[in-house]
């Protein structure tokens, strides 16, 4: 029962993420691309630099980018910034595709 749960919870946050970056793909108006560009190669950065305070975990600042981008350029920008912190993340710590997809979920929900 319990991994069931869990499956329903990772596919859900998974697909709510997946459909806001549809609505923002969709909602997308002219944002202010090279704010845009530069927010993203940061947060790039930022997941791919990120610390380790204590043992199993990680700390990026990737998320104060993606709040930005949100502040600035509405729901486009913080979805794009969101998905490019999301990819580098798994290219640097490599993990699940579904693990990857959820981290991806949970940045934009």
């Amino acid at each position: 029962m319990k991994n069931v749960r869990l499956t329903l919870f990772v596919s859900t946050v998974t697909l709510l993420g997946m459909a806001i970056a549809v609505a923002a793909a969709i909602g997308w108006d002219h944002e202010d691309v090279g704010f845009l560009a530069a927010a993203c190669a940061l947060a790039a950065v930022a997941e791919a630099a990120d610390f380790s305070p204590f043992r199993n975990s990680r700390v990026s600042i990737s998320i104060a980018l993606i709040f930005a981008a949100g502040v600035f350029s509405g729901l486009p920008g913080a979805a794009l910034v969101a998905v490019a912190s999301a990819a580098p993340d798994f290219a640097a710590h490599r993990k699940p595709a579904t693990k990857a997809a959820f981290n991806a979920g949970t940045l934009l929900v």
